[in-house]
């Protein structure tokens, strides 16, 4: 819709508009779409589509570990490295993250001391209430936190710490007092 033609503006008015929007008023879809979501004109971010989006809560995201990397798409990463692409070299670094020895599992207390510390170090989470268990790699969470944010961040925190196989959230939200009429 042209602004300039639903009212009438004068010059000084269309000027300042234009210094403050721009062009953005009559100007086109920022990401046009040609697929279903197209019908309406919306359409999904590009800038969305990397690593940890369009997933679900609680999954892991293990492209990020180059777990789910084929053979192809490590091959270019070796060969783009070799040319100065930073990614790629980041990405074939990798690719051996996370694969320890044979047989190599990390003790119950050593696990059990990273979730503390992870938790303790979070700047976003209030873990004075949380208790911590550990048995075969298997984390427990109990206790209450303030929202279900907060439920769902402690988890994600004792997910991240090497050597957890599962997290059990048994978290309970914090029920507010609701005022008595």
């Amino acid at each position: 819709m042209n602004r300039s033609r639903s009212r009438n503006w004068s010059s000084e008015e269309q000027e300042a508009d234009h210094r403050r929007y721009g062009d953005r008023l009559d100007a086109p879809m920022a990401f046009p779409s040609t697929g279903p979501a197209g019908v309406f004109g919306l359409a999904p971010d590009p800038r969305r589509n990397g690593p940890g989006y369009n997933r679900g809560y609680g999954e892991r995201d293990d492209s990020l570990r180059g777990r789910d990397r084929g053979f192809f798409d490590k091959a270019v990463d070796e060969v783009q490295s070799w040319f100065g692409d930073e990614d790629a070299d980041r990405r074939r670094e990798r690719d051996h993250r996370g694969r320890g020895p044979r047989n190599y599992r990390r003790s119950d207390q050593r696990i059990s001391e990273d979730v503390h510390q992870a938790m303790t170090d979070d700047h976003h989470l209030d873990a004075s209430d949380i208790e911590v268990a550990v048995l075969n790699g298997e984390v427990t969470l109990d206790g209450t936190v303030d929202s279900r944010m907060a439920k769902r961040h402690a988890e994600d925190c004792a997910d991240a710490v090497s050597g957890v196989e599962h997290v059990q959230n048994n978290l309970r939200v914090r029920q507010t007092a609701t005022p008595e009429s």
